[in-house]
């Protein structure tokens, strides 16, 4: 019966270990996910602006490789340093 509970102390100390270190690099993926949100919500404006503007027109369609093509081009003329 001891060597059980030895047996469990020890796998309790090993899963104590792995939760901290989960949580911690949980903390560091959240705030490097935190720098690209600017952009994913910027893209995400541009995406739905450029799909719907095609309702005042029809001549407005654009297909998704013209979206491409416009959110590359903003992304060149962007002034973004993320590190």
């Amino acid at each position: 019966m001891l060597e059980s509970l030895n047996k469990t102390k020890i796998s309790s100390g090993t899963i104590e270990f792995a939760l901290k270190e989960s949580i911690k690099l949980t903390e560091e993926l959240d705030k490097e996910r935190e720098v690209f949100l600017p952009l994913a919500e910027t893209g995400s404006k541009l995406y739905f602006v450029i799909s719907s503007v095609d309702a005042i027109n029809v001549m407005y369609k654009f297909s998704l490789n013209s979206y491409l093509k416009i959110f590359q081009k903003a992304l060149e003329q962007a002034d973004v340093r993320i590190f």
